[in-house]
């Protein structure tokens, strides 16, 4: 009983930011595994007006004073976070932020966990700092601002979740196919709105490097390369001019395999929502 009544406050919280992840509905194309959620265009004009703009190289952390306690917001590349192992130091449980994510949110979204995290470049970054307390004093007088704010870190933790979930229930070149539809609709090159004729050819030109990439998937790089010759002897991946193309019929079979595990996701926060009601039903009988 005691502890229920202490996590009371915390109930009432997490079924408010479940609300408001209700209230912004979210797309297909916003939930990928591995990827951070998108911000609405109303929410990254904002930090791009008031951003100050920064480079980082593939592999630079963000450990430099000019991103100290500043919210790091990608506008074009790959950044990536994993949590830190305790055991050994090194990063697990990978996810990439590209274009118009987070980046690193730290002190404007609270995470669902207070677990540390370590953040790097991907590939070459171009991104935006801004000061977090702009950005909240912002949200207090903007409503779908601060709605947005406080859905974000459930929407990345179901990311993270579908991520993990696929490297269990899917073989290798299954995550290859979802890790390459996935980077792409992260960037804008892919929308599944649109039929992708087989015959059309899809520039894929930023990608992490073949480690990370490896990593992230729970694969073995030599498989992953198995994968890739796979598709190349098949006809459906190639080489050009120092990047990749990628067949459109590849892309909208593996967008179409993944679609079960996007649905299982949109309904998780109204499952969330209930079963947390629940509880608060049941503290409540207990205290009278």
């Amino acid at each position: 009983m005691f502890q229920l009544c202490e996590c009371r406050g915390k109930n009432i919280a997490t079924i408010e930011l479940i609300w408001n992840f209700i209230v912004i509905k979210m797309s297909s194309d916003d939930l990928l595994p591995w990827f951070s959620p998108k911000l609405s265009p109303e929410v990254s004009r904002v930090i791009t007006n008031l951003g100050r703009r920064a480079a980082l190289e593939r592999g630079q952390p963000l450990s430099a004073s000019s991103f100290f306690k500043r919210l790091v917001f990608v506008q074009d590349g790959f950044l990536a976070q994993g949590v830190i192992n305790p055991g050994g130091g090194t990063p697990f449980m990978l996810t990439l932020s590209g274009p118009r994510s987070f980046g690193a949110a730290t002190g404007v979204v609270d995470a669902m966990d207070n677990l540390p995290r370590r953040y790097w470049a991907a590939t070459h970054c171009e991104v935006l700092t801004i000061i977090p307390e702009i950005l909240l004093r912002l949200s207090e007088v903007d409503e779908k601002l601060n709605q947005e704010l406080n859905s974000y870190a459930i929407r990345h933790l179901m990311s993270e979740r579908m991520g993990l979930m696929l490297c269990q229930a899917a073989s290798v070149e299954e995550r290859a196919g979802v890790f390459v539809v996935s980077s792409l609709m992260a960037r804008g090159k892919f929308s599944a709105e649109k039929t992708v004729a087989a015959s059309r050819w899809i520039r894929l030109d930023v990608l992490p490097s073949r480690h990370l990439a490896a990593a992230l998937l729970a694969v073995k790089e030599q498989q992953l390369m198995d994968v890739m010759r796979k598709w190349i002897s098949e006809g459906a991946l190639r080489f050009n001019d120092g990047a990749f193309d990628v067949r459109g019929d590849l892309l909208a079979h593996y967008w179409k395999w993944m679609q079960p595990f996007v649905r299982m996701h949109e309904n998780m926060p109204m499952m969330i929502a209930r079963d947390t009601r629940h509880l608060e039903h049941l503290e409540l009988d207990l205290n009278h």
